[in-house]
């Protein structure tokens, strides 16, 4: 499985699972996380980047920075939960000793939770993007590749003077509309036509409630999509990718064409 280009200058990843426990070690839908951010980057920042999910494409930790070593990126951003993070921490590893100057960037749960622990804890990331990512990481890209100083972008931390720089949580567009939808067709088209059988959507972030057992990551504050721009996504998701089922966060149906 290859990408079109030969070199791209930013890659995103979600990394792989090293011991298969469950459903979603092996999922048959891409991660829309990163989905997200590469479109938004696409669409606001003209920068086209690549996407690896190495849990969807069935990669092992070595074949995943393999992959991300070909393409010799500037830039490498990865998202992680919890019990991802150290995973994620060795593939970056492998990338940073064949590609000393990449710049490398932790976002996700773990890295928003804990930026200055994670920052302390695994020195390979250069960065953590702390809360939603799409303007921050953005923002993070467009001054790396035009070699413009990163210390002080909102919700961006890193290490500055031996310290870590507290950036506190990165911007969020007005309206969910402003982010446009999942860019999957920066997945590799192989790894789409051989593992898609179904895809996420988002209508809304945020949740009103305080559950004890929730870490309510993008607020109480709840946000709506325009319900026509997400029945249009749906029927591009079916139409570009020919899969049957969509997967809300709320609930899964299937959907015959």
């Amino acid at each position: 499985m290859a990408f079109e280009q030969k070199n791209i200058d930013v890659v995103l990843v979600y990394p792989p699972a090293e011991y298969v426990l469950e459903v979603y070690d092996l999922p048959d839908f891409p991660n829309i996380g990163i989905a997200y951010i590469g479109g938004y980057l696409e669409q606001h920042k003209n920068i086209t980047p690549g996407l690896i999910d190495a849990r969807f494409s069935r990669l092992s930790v070595e074949e995943t920075a393999a992959k991300i070593i070909e393409l010799k990126p500037k830039i490498v951003g990865i998202g992680a939960m919890t019990p991802m993070v150290k995973t994620a921490s060795r593939v970056i590893d492998l990338v940073k000793r064949a590609l000393p100057e990449v710049k490398t960037v932790l976002g996700g749960f773990h890295a928003t939770f804990m930026p200055e622990r994670s920052l302390n804890e695994f020195p390979m990331f250069d960065y953590m993007v702390v809360g939603e990512g799409e303007m921050a990481f953005a923002e993070l890209v467009e001054k790396t590749i035009e070699g413009l100083d990163c210390t002080k972008i909102g919700g961006v931390w890193t290490r500055e003077n031996g310290r870590v720089s507290d950036q506190g949580r990165g911007r969020i567009p007005a309206t969910l509309d402003e982010l446009g939808s999942p860019g999957w067709h920066l997945y590799e088209p192989d790894a789409m036509a051989t593992y898609a059988r179904s895809l996420p959507v988002m209508g809304q972030r945020g949740c009103p409630f305080s559950c004890n057992f929730c870490s309510r990551p993008y607020g109480q504050k709840v946000r709506k999509r325009t319900p026509g721009l997400i029945v249009d996504e749906i029927e591009r998701d079916i139409e570009n990718f020919g899969v049957k089922k969509i997967h809300f966060y709320d609930e899964t149906f299937s959907v015959d064409k």
